[in-house]
């Protein structure tokens, strides 16, 4: 069933329905830029509830709004800055976290963790920072995602410098792969390009 078409639902007149839509966005819910929903000024800090909702993160691909789906419940909220985030973040040969390089010269591979639960094996395109307090990713899907606390730690093991003659850049160095990391003055030099 599409999205839109859940959003809709036939079996009730248009009052009805147009009631329904001003309900579902009434909420005062938001999404900060740590990951942390927010209901009416209150941080949820039950476990089940934020993971369940996290994994009900949905999108109207007609607006562009984001919204949670739990069952036939469906709740607009506000985002800070993403939907996305990266909770775990592991270097792997073949789908398989590895604590060790392999040996016989495979490649190692970048596995990735989304909030709602998908896994994604070498997804990133880009990585950008303001001031290295913060990492954000640009998947190759052209998701932006933050990168929460846990997973930035297990980034940051592989951070190293490179020489660019005049200039030191800061890269992510995976096997023979390196990721740049993009300096912004601020994140709405990423979000503006949404």
């Amino acid at each position: 069933m599409e999205a839109d078409q859940r959003l809709n639902s036939n079996r009730f007149k248009s009052e009805e329905n147009d009631f329904l839509e001003k309900l579902r966005r009434s909420l005062d819910l938001r999404l900060d830029d740590e990951g942390r929903f927010i209901y009416e000024g209150d941080v949820i800090t039950h476990p089940k509830v934020h993971a369940l909702f996290h994994r009900s993160i949905c999108m109207n691909p007609k607006t562009k709004e984001y919204y949670l789906q739990i069952g036939d419940q469906i709740a607009y909220f506000q985002v800070d800055s993403f939907a996305f985030f990266i909770t775990q973040f592991e270097v792997c040969q073949d789908g398989s976290p590895q604590d060790d390089p392999p040996q016989d010269g495979s490649p190692q591979r970048i596995k990735i963790v989304l909030n709602q639960g998908e896994v994604l094996i070498d997804a990133i395109d880009s990585l950008y920072s303001v001031d290295f307090e913060k990492i954000y990713v640009q998947l190759k899907d052209q998701r932006k995602c933050g990168v929460l606390k846990k997973a930035r730690e297990q980034m940051l093991a592989f951070l190293e410098t490179l020489d660019l003659g005049q200039e030191q850049a800061f890269v992510l160095k995976i096997g023979a792969s390196l990721f740049k990391i993009n300096e912004l003055s601020s994140l709405d030099e990423l979000k503006i390009k949404d």
